[in-house]
């Protein structure tokens, strides 16, 4: 990442002594509220001087076509001008130029050909913070600040902005740990706040609701993500949620933390940025009301949820934004959201460090092959290193090829386990995908174990860490067609979770198979010769699993 380390000047929390002299101490707390930018480059760049003398046409001329390389152009160009060692007099019009592009970018999907990389992105939305964070030091630093409070507050907004879609970036690809661009963002609302900024309608043609641009909406926007625990979202869910709540956001309040006897919906918020949002606790209540807010959910859930009722009845969503996510409905995206905001389910079992590998088969098909696939077949010819068989199977008619990896084991529990996965791969495990995991043993007797991933981690550029949730019950390889179609090929691969009390059995079918009270025909007749989908237990862009009834 290019830049400094956050380092504040200044503890935005900390209670001022008391003064006669209001205008005085207000002067002085608007001088010491600098924040950091990069370090001045004492070298000059005679591109930088081009560049500032018209930023516009420079930016016309950028070959959208390749936006990887759009961006590229961007961040060096950001990297010079942050870094000038002179005070530029045009920054506020090259900044504003540059807003342009960058809207573009930020709305391209990640996984489009010549899409840039989530690490430049990211780098380039925090040379965006620190150009805006640049005129925010230079209002504060100005003698008569007050006749600045609207360029103050415009770029209060815009380098809170591009800040949270640095974290939001961050959160899309799992890298969900705390970071600077949190501090930040708390630093600069909790100013804007102090000088009743934070509701300061501003100008951005990025928001098509002239009532979305504030300060103040931009922060709720990325802290209601943040609280959705991102790195439990599927692929596509982080985005699909960022883009609804952007209409939402304003609703959720922020208020004086009080003593409530019931605390559900409203998170504790620490502004220093030392303890992560919490729920409140009324035996441990925080008596600085000037370091801390409660955020109260329970306006925006209601929101939510009669939004769900209502795409429940009518068959539609409420916006365009959660139809982009493959393999969930709208209600069903919604539902996830009210119960990551008032769910806090509770570890039941301890993690036990182990150190060891496991085998790893991704995908419902992959799963299906392994289970039915003799055990000395499954075996057969692996290296010591690395396992990829990329085995050629016949499965419901059709050539399929299947790999597994070697994953390091970090942790385990009861009904889980931790993995460490190096990447790029293609068996990578993603939230929502079933796994077959296998203990490595030298004899090969290692346990087999089926699960869900439920939490993925982005540690460094090279691995992520996924947490995989165990299947409860006996678990079988089945393969079933949709009744009334003809023909081996319309059989696909299934999983049958058989459990001792078989109103909890299940089926796990392919994403896009289920419909309500839908029929369908299982091969080799078990559990039954044709099943009847039930009831939908759970979705995802991987598999649907469905209780059902024998026919």
């Amino acid at each position: 990442m290019h830049g400094e380390p956050f380092e504040a000047e200044r503890r935005f929390g900390a209670n001022p002594p008391p003064s006669r002299h209001r205008k005085t101490d207000i002067r002085n707390d608007m001088q010491r509220s600098r924040f950091t930018v990069p370090a001045a480059d004492r070298i000059a760049d005679p591109e930088t001087a081009a560049i500032a003398a018209d930023a516009g046409e420079w930016i016309a001329q950028l070959p959208y076509a390749d936006l990887d390389s759009v961006a590229s152009s961007m961040l060096r160009a950001l990297t010079l001008l942050n870094r000038h060692p002179d005070k530029l007099a045009a920054r506020s019009e090259i900044m504003s130029a540059f807003r342009v592009p960058c809207g573009r970018l930020i709305r391209t999907v990640p996984d489009k050909p010549k899409a840039p990389s989530s690490d430049l992105m990211r780098q380039l939305m925090l040379e965006m913070a620190y150009g805006y964070k640049h005129l925010v030091n230079d209002a504060l630093t100005q003698r008569g600040w007050l006749q600045h409070r609207k360029r103050l507050g415009q770029s209060l907004y815009f380098a809170a902005k591009y800040l949270s879609l640095e974290m939001f970036l961050g959160f899309e690809a799992y890298q969900c740990q705390p970071g600077n661009s949190w501090r930040e963002m708390l630093a600069l609302y909790l100013l804007a706040e102090q000088q009743n900024l934070h509701h300061m309608a501003v100008e951005d043609r990025d928001q098509p609701n002239p009532a979305n641009v504030s300060i103040s909406h931009a922060f709720k926007r990325i802290v209601l993500l943040k609280l959705q625990d991102p790195c439990h979202l599927m692929p596509g869910e982080a985005r699909a949620c960022f883009d609804y709540v952007n209409e939402i956001a304003s609703q959720a309040l922020l208020e004086e933390p009080s003593q409530t006897p019931n605390p559900a919906g409203r998170y504790l918020l620490d502004f220093e940025g030392v303890e992560p949002p919490r729920p409140p606790d009324p035996s441990s209540f925080p008596d600085d009301h000037r370091r801390y807010r409660c955020l109260n959910l329970i306006p925006i859930s209601h929101t939510v949820q009669n939004q769900m009722l209502a795409c429940q009845a009518q068959g539609s969503a409420p916006s365009q934004a959660l139809l982009h996510v493959n393999g969930l409905s709208p209600e069903r995206i919604m539902k996830r959201m009210l119960q990551s905001w008032h769910a806090h389910a509770e570890r039941r079992s301890e993690r036990e460090e182990t150190f060891g590998w496991v085998l790893c088969g991704s995908g419902l098909a992959a799963v299906n092959h392994f289970l039915a696939a003799p055990a000395e077949a499954a075996h057969e010819e692996e290296d010591e290193e690395e396992v990829d068989l990329q085995q050629i199977s016949t499965l419901a008619g059709q050539p399929v090829g299947y790999g597994r990896i070697r994953c390091r084991q970090i942790n385990r529990s009861t009904g889980g386990m931790c993995i460490r996965v190096q990447i790029p791969s293609s068996a990578e495990p993603k939230v929502g995908q079933v796994l077959l995991l296998q203990e490595e043993r030298a004899d090969g007797s290692g346990a087999w174990f089926a699960g869900i991933v439920r939490r993925r981690t982005r540690i460094d550029a090279e691995s992520v860490e996924a947490g995989v949730q165990f299947i409860r019950g006996k678990v079988r390889p089945i393969a079933v067609k949709p009744r009334g179609e003809y023909g081996d090929s319309r059989f696909q691969p299934a999983i049958w979770v058989e459990r001792e009390d078989t109103r909890h059995s299940s089926v796990l079918v392919g994403s896009g198979q289920y419909q309500r009270a839908r029929e369908f025909v299982v091969k080799d007749a078990e559990p039954g010769a044709v099943i009847r989908a039930d009831q939908l237990v759970e979705s995802t862009p991987s598999f649907e699993r469905f209780r059902f009834l024998v026919v």
